[in-house]
């Protein structure tokens, strides 16, 4: 046993006070000056360690689309069929729905404050106006009817190319790789680069600045409500307006 270095009162070793004088232990003082203690990660192993999640999402999205896509396309092998295409369409959401809950499982701590919260009532707001005026004003400076063939089947189409993307994309890119670059940039390198990502996986070469631009207002709006509802309703909002303007 040990003993104190003023009174020299027995002690315990991993005492940091002597029981009896009060004085504080040279040996405790010593050893917490002397002790080793571990570095930080350096910047390589923090960015592969915090780069998981987005490596997740991409391997979610690209195996969802390897898996869902050959079945989509035989499904809506028949071009003429509209109403068969958005059903089919609705397969592929579904199959991508399920991978990316598979991607969110391991980040459920980091994405799950922002399911508890509603957002705030400017945020819903703004999630309303902008999510219907962006593909408007969209429309009225670029023209064009791509989609109007949809409108003709409702049901399908609203769920196929607004409800489940406006989930699942917000799950996976506001909330998984947003989180995640926030972590690992400065916030406005983390919402510029998650904005070019979700305008990159929709393969539309000829839309990209406007869809960097819808991921932007995407973004802000998850950073300024605190939560993902709003933009999965803006996202949703965005879409059916532009399949049912």
């Amino acid at each position: 046993m040990a003993s104190c270095s003023y009174c020299e009162a027995p002690l315990a070793d991993s005492a940091r006070f002597c029981p009896q004088c009060g004085e504080e232990q040279e040996t405790y003082r010593d050893w917490m000056r002397h002790r080793e203690r571990p570095l930080p990660p350096d910047l390589e192993t923090r960015w592969r360690l915090l780069g998981q999640p987005i490596r997740r999402v991409a391997l979610a999205i690209a195996a969802g689309l390897l898996a869902g896509l050959p079945l989509a396309a035989f499904l809506g092998l028949d071009q003429e069929q509209t109403e068969t295409v958005l059903w089919a369409y609705l397969f592929l959401d579904l199959v991508l729905f399920g991978f990316i809950l598979l991607c969110l499982w391991p980040e459920r701590p980091r994405v799950m404050p922002s399911l508890r919260r509603l957002g705030s009532p400017w945020g819903w707001l703004a999630a309303l106006v902008i999510g219907a005026g962006l593909p408007l004003a969209a429309k009225t400076l670029m023209g064009g009817d791509a989609t109007e063939e949809f409108a003709a089947y409702p049901l399908p189409a609203f769920l196929s190319i607004a409800l489940l993307p406006g989930i699942y994309e917000e799950l996976a890119f506001r909330g998984i790789v947003l989180t995640t670059m926030r972590d690992m940039v400065k916030p406005r390198t983390a919402q510029g680069l998650t904005a070019l990502a979700f305008a990159a996986v929709h393969l539309q070469p000829a839309s990209l600045p406007y869809l960097f631009l819808v991921g932007l207002f995407l973004g802000y709006l998850r950073q300024g409500s605190g939560s993902l509802y709003p933009c999965m309703a803006a996202h949703a909002l965005h879409n059916a307006v532009v399949v049912f303007a």
